[in-house]
């Protein structure tokens, strides 16, 4: 992959890096920081962490386009989470210039190969299908398919099935609609509010599927809580939207 250098010169940078909304607002309120970049001769590279960009771009006026694309124009590079985010920059600025940066987690967060084949090996004689989904609880993200998916499994299955969900919010809208499904569901959920991250680790580790049915409009970028998953040894449910299928393969 491409590597760049931000190096702070004293008074002046050589480069200054922004991490733009994808709204027309969120990314309006960097153009001074843009402006001022310029005027001091210095670079800017924009980087969008999701995928909601070049939609975002399209629903413009003619006028707002305008103001964007030469604010993209004049950046000396923008930076995407995987190679089929690329195309947010198409016809915005040169493809020479869009980099792209896949997503990571610490070294601290990876099992060891030892931990992995104990995980597995407790997993094969375990009739529990532990099953975790790791982040905020929203419509969008598909929290209450999953909720659904583990009624309709318990309902017409023998499976003894039980969902972890590590999540630091629920959206206001599904709220009382979250908290009816899990209460149906009993004790074949256990909701965990904001875990600090070893008990997120150690959920991830006793759980053999993490599950993200996202069903985002706009895709994804690259969920830092499929990397997680990954690294603790889980293996993958999720969809084809955004970034995922760069991370994925039979996704």
């Amino acid at each position: 992959g491409s590597e760049m250098c931000i190096r702070d010169s004293g008074r002046r940078n050589d480069v200054v890096y922004l991490t733009t909304g994808q709204s027309f607002l969120g990314y309006v309120k960097f153009l001074p920081f843009m402006w001022a970049t310029r005027i001091r001769h210095s670079n800017y590279f924009i980087h969008i962490h999701g995928a909601n960009f070049r939609r975002m771009y399209d629903d413009l006026s003619d006028l707002r386009k305008g103001i964007v694309k030469r604010s993209i124009q004049k950046a000396a590079g923008a930076i995407v989470s995987g190679e089929s985010l690329r195309a947010m920059f198409e016809g915005l600025i040169s493809d020479d210039s869009i980099y792209v940066c896949d997503n990571g987690i610490p070294d601290s967060w990876f099992a060891t190969e030892e931990e992995i084949d104990a995980k597995q090996r407790e997993n094969s004689c375990k009739q529990r299908l532990n099953v975790v989904y790791l982040g905020n609880a929203m419509e969008s993200k598909g929290i209450l398919d999953l909720l659904e998916a583990i009624c309709v499994i318990k309902d017409t299955t023998d499976t003894d099935i039980h969902l972890d969900i590590v999540t630091s919010g629920i959206e206001p809208k599904i709220e009382n609609e979250f908290k009816q499904r899990t209460s149906n569901l009993g004790s074949s959920v256990t909701v965990h509010k904001n875990a600090s991250n070893e008990k997120k680790k150690r959920v991830l580790f006793a759980c053999r599927v993490f599950c993200l049915p996202s069903k985002h409009p706009y895709g994804e970028g690259q969920p830092i809580s499929i990397i997680e998953a990954m690294a603790a040894g889980c293996a993958i449910v999720t969809t084809k939207v955004g970034g995922i299928q760069d991370m994925l393969v039979g996704t």
